[in-house]
């Protein structure tokens, strides 16, 4: 199955847990379903150039456990569990940010530490 990404304006901020937290944009990937090789390259150069910046990650979800994936700027088959684990860096999650009395919110993580499979 062949995937792109949405515009920006569909793309959340999360923190990737990693060495340390970096704050990224996390892109939505958009399945082309029976998209031809020269279809799906018009819908990649067109969301290419929505972008000031290509992202370096897409999730299938704005979901607590969705797959976030790496994304490389071009669209992307993933056909199998084997190309799925290729792409993967972790799961998205939210959590609160502590304050001194409470909360300021909840934010966007994605884990790292999450397995491709749970099973």
């Amino acid at each position: 199955m062949r995937y792109t990404i949405d515009g920006p304006d569909m793309a959340l901020e999360a923190f990737v847990v990693g060495d340390g937290y970096e704050q990224s944009p996390i892109a939505t990937l958009v399945h082309l379903p029976d998209a031809s090789a020269k279809t799906a390259a018009m819908f990649g150069r067109h969301t290419a150039e929505t972008w000031d910046k290509q992202p370096k990650y897409a999730a299938f979800r704005a979901e607590p456990g969705s797959s976030v994936i790496r994304w490389s700027g071009k669209t992307i088959n993933i056909d199998s569990p084997e190309d799925l684990a290729k792409v993967f860096v972790g799961r998205l999650r939210q959590t609160h940010i502590p304050g001194e009395f409470g909360s300021y919110g909840k934010t966007w993580v994605v884990d790292t530490n999450a397995k491709v499979y749970d099973g």
